[in-house]
């Protein structure tokens, strides 16, 4: 009777010390500090480019274990810049990740660059657009901005474009030799006879291609090789 006496006294007596510990300790880290910390993964300003940031909403300071703490700002993913970037924040404390934290930027690029002065359809040469500069914001761009229209001579429109749409690498594409439904020079080869004429061809090739080409008045179209650009001979 006296040794179960004693067991319920030791059990009594553990739970009023688990009851009566103290609570784990902590500290605060502000969320400005966060943010600053985030700041510096957020790449440079080339030059010609004005770059303003602000933070998306009102994050919540973070709330860690008591200790010494380092902040780690890991490096952002994918096109820079661009209209919202989020920076990923490791809070270590005593050396070890203890918090992950998520710093969202809404994101402004400005510089001069070239822009559509009207619209175009896909399709279209580069040397009938109306271009001229003007200052964009290249953040929200979906691309590369063109720096130098001579790159573009010989290429057209991939996509159909708008007026005050900046010039995108990624809106062009080279005009192939012989375009189809294009009009091209047909040279006719007979053994020794020469003959010139005009056709119509009915794909596209570059130079050392084969392509149908229908031939005026002709009923069918023949194969034809790409020699040049806009033209195309027939062997007999």
């Amino acid at each position: 009777m006296r040794l179960t006496s004693c067991i319920v006294a030791l059990v009594a007596m553990g739970c009023a010390a688990i009851t009566h510990a103290a609570p784990p300790r902590t500290q605060t880290v502000t969320i400005a500090r966060l943010i600053e910390e985030a700041r510096t993964a957020l790449p440079a300003a080339d030059s010609g480019l004005t770059i303003t940031t602000r933070v998306l909403g009102t994050p919540p300071d973070a709330t860690v274990p008591a200790g010494v703490v380092h902040l780690q700002a890991r490096p952002i993913v994918g096109r820079w810049p661009r209209a919202r970037v989020a920076v990923p924040v490791v809070v270590l404390v005593n050396g070890k990740p203890v918090r992950y934290e998520t710093i969202w930027f809404a994101v402004r690029a400005l510089r001069q660059a070239w822009v559509y002065a009207e619209d175009a359809p896909a399709g279209t040469a580069m040397s009938k657009l109306k271009v001229h500069k003007a200052t964009v914001d290249v953040a929200k761009a979906d691309g590369r901005p063109i720096d130098a229209l001579t790159t573009l001579m010989d290429d057209r429109l991939r996509r159909g474009v708008h007026s005050g749409w900046p010039l995108l690498e990624g809106d062009f594409e080279p005009i192939p030799d012989v375009d189809r439904q294009s009009q091209v020079v047909v040279h006719v080869r007979y053994g020794s006879i020469h003959m010139e004429t005009l056709g119509r061809a009915l794909d596209t090739g570059e130079i050392g291609d084969v392509v149908p080409v229908l031939v005026e008045g002709a009923a069918s179209p023949v194969s034809a090789k790409v020699t040049a650009k806009g033209v195309v001979d027939i062997a007999r």
